[in-house]
């Protein structure tokens, strides 16, 4: 459903931000786990890769490794110290 066929778009989205802010200032059942409303898990995720990268297995970096040099490209990766 498009919201702006039933309200202005910029409305709508002032009422979800209140939502969303009420949804997240209530009382955790847990205090050590905020409330959190969808997205929020993967926009930290997001954030915490734009600052330290993303993780990868040693299994994967092994693949990468293969067909970099299967394909002729350089290997590039460095090993987390």
């Amino acid at each position: 459903l498009d919201p702006a066929r039933f309200r202005d778009a910029w409305t709508f989205k002032d009422s979800m931000d209140i939502m969303m802010d009420t949804l997240r200032a209530s009382k955790p059942k847990d205090p050590d786990n905020p409330v959190q409303v969808a997205g929020d898990p993967e926009y930290a995720a997001a954030n915490e890769r734009m600052k330290t990268g993303i993780p990868l297995t040693r299994c994967v970096i092994e693949d990468i490794r293969t067909i970099c040099g299967s394909s002729g490209a350089p290997f590039t990766l460095e090993a987390e110290k």
